[in-house]
């Protein structure tokens, strides 16, 4: 059957510009047995759409008009036979008119008057017309009706609610293709289906679309959206408003997809119909596309991959390999560590050639706080006896310790004033420079520097590598499998979610989950790739 309804698909489309979604929808609203709104401009091909739909069914009996408000019920259904009226019988000539169409077309449909009107939610409805006292049954598959404007009258509520499919149809918008249609295409070119679809097969395509299901997941997205509608109507000030009847039409929209498609049971790419049965006006058009594609995304598709089970994995791994292999600490010598912190043990070298007191001792050997190391400023230190220092300030200027040995006890306001060797001569008995040397006792040091004396190391467990990189390729073959098996289902989903009526980009808009799910496995690869450099970057050391 899909094969049978794509080769109708292709001669239907050949050779019209921006037409395919039209084509499909309204050729899926005549199988089914449903009415088709197509909403645009004049001199877009709605009428041209209806025609080609025409083709593919036997009978070929097509009906054609365009309503104005002088239009009369004779237009439309027929003429008075004048013979029947002799004998005071209303009987109209309805052959060649609406009531012994197959298809129709009604442009304007919206400008008819009152009388055509009702007569048309009749035959709509019932599928009858009333000729007389004879009650007709009209062999109409699917009414197309067309215009550049929605209905505002509340008269005509009821009929607008009768046409499921609703298509805005816009004018050519890519370049290639006008030009094209300026060249002058194919688009008014006869088309032939060799293979029509008959009365007979309707009447089967009607009782066996009944028998398909609605999975599941169609109907927990059908209630999302039933959902997000509700919400814009609560907020909105022009609420879309959706009958029961529509809901049911349009679930019966969605069966017919699926059945055409070969399948017994709805899918999620078959409730993108409903961006085409729940929309009033131009402006909600948007609205509900929103609501029912995002609905579609969430929804989403399991592909049964436990990518946070690898990921844990992962993880736990690198936490072995950077508790194993790598540690952090001081770069420096002669680090120690009093009431909780971390101070640099020095032994400075001052000069006491104007120092007149005898406490010189209590500076032999000095204790630098590391906290300090960001801070400009001068700070304080500790002596010997690890307590403060009163003559004694410290500060890091250029990679070094700048120690000076206060002239002036506890006078540090003329700080700002050094500003040369000359200075410092003023103002202090005694000035050291000291610049920290770094551990030789590491196997290697990496670039990765913490603060100023901290620095990621390497250990010497060389032997502990290669039990880590054997784990790297057992997680890394895991995540190849995981990938490997995402992108062949989602070959497998892309030739099961495809539809005849639907353009590519709504089928991709079903993948989007399995998409995401490719994506992540695909970084989870990268991020390997970086734990294993690191582990190949200490065996290199």
């Amino acid at each position: 059957m899909k094969k049978r309804v794509q080769k109708v698909v292709d001669i239907l489309t050949k050779g019209l510009y921006e037409r395919d979604k039209e084509v499909k929808l309204a050729l899926l609203g005549a199988l089914s047995g449903e009415n088709v709104f197509l909403y645009g401009p004049p001199g877009v091909a709605k009428s041209l759409i209806s025609r080609r739909v025409s083709k593919a069914f036997e009978g070929g009996n097509y009906f054609e008009y365009l309503m104005q408000k002088f239009s009369t019920p004779e237009d439309v259904f027929g003429p008075i036979m004048l013979s029947e009226l002799k004998k005071d019988n209303f009987v109209r000539k309805i052959d060649g008119y609406l009531p012994s169409a197959d298809i129709a077309f009604l442009d304007e449909i919206f400008k008819a008057s009152p009388s055509i009107l009702n007569t048309l939610l009749t035959i709509i409805n019932e599928k009858i017309f009333k000729n007389g006292s004879e009650i007709v049954k009209v062999p109409l598959k699917a009414l197309f009706s067309a215009s550049n404007e929605i209905p505002q009258n509340e008269g005509l509520e009821a009929l607008y609610d009768r046409f499921l499919i609703r298509l805005i149809v816009n004018p050519i918008r890519k370049r290639e293709n006008f030009e094209s249609m300026l060249q002058g295409g194919e688009s008014s070119a006869e088309i032939e289906i060799d293979e029509k679809f008959s009365n007979e097969e309707l009447e089967k395509f009607k009782k066996e679309i009944q028998q398909v299901k609605i999975s599941d997941d169609t109907f927990n997205l059908i209630n999302a959206i039933r959902i997000e509608i509700e919400k814009h109507n609560q907020k909105s000030k022009n609420p879309i408003y959706i009958s029961d009847r529509r809901w049911q039409k349009a679930a019966k929209l969605l069966k017919a997809s699926a059945y055409f498609n070969g399948r017994n049971e709805t899918n999620i790419v078959d409730v993108n119909l409903l961006k085409y049965c729940l929309w009033e006006v131009e402006e909600d058009f948007e609205v509900v596309k929103k609501i029912v594609e995002n609905a579609i995304k969430e929804v989403g598709i399991d592909i049964g991959i436990n990518l946070l089970e690898i990921k844990k994995e992962k993880e736990a791994l690198e936490k072995d390999i950077n508790e194993v292999l790598f540690y952090e600490d001081y770069i420096y010598d002669d680090v120690v560590e009093i009431e909780g912190e971390k101070y640099l043990k020095i032994k400075p070298e001052f000069h006491y050639v104007y120092y007149l007191y005898n406490d010189c001792k209590k500076y032999s050997t000095i204790y630098i706080n590391l906290n300090n190391i960001e801070n400009n400023n001068w700070f304080d230190v500790l002596d010997k006896e690890k307590n403060k220092a009163e003559w004694l300030k410290a500060k890091w200027e250029d990679g070094e310790f700048l120690i000076v040995l206060n002239r002036d006890h506890n006078d540090y306001q003329r700080n700002d004033l050094i500003n040369n060797q000359a200075d410092l001569n003023e103002y202090y008995w005694s000035v050291y420079t000291y610049k920290p040397k770094e551990r030789k006792d590491f196997y290697q040091k990496t670039s990765q520097h913490k603060a100023f004396f901290k620095r990621i190391n390497i250990s010497k467990r060389i032997l502990q590598v290669f039990i880590f990189k054997g784990d790297v390729d057992e997680i890394k073959e895991k995540l190849f499998n995981a990938l490997n098996q995402a992108k062949n289902k989602k070959q497998e989903l892309t030739q099961n979610l495809s539809n005849v009526f639907l353009e590519n980009e709504e089928i991709e808009i079903a993948l989007t989950s399995v998409n995401k799910q490719i994506e992540d496995v695909e970084l989870e690869i990268k991020d390997l790739e970086r734990i294993y450099n690191k582990i190949k970057e200490f065996e290199n050391a």
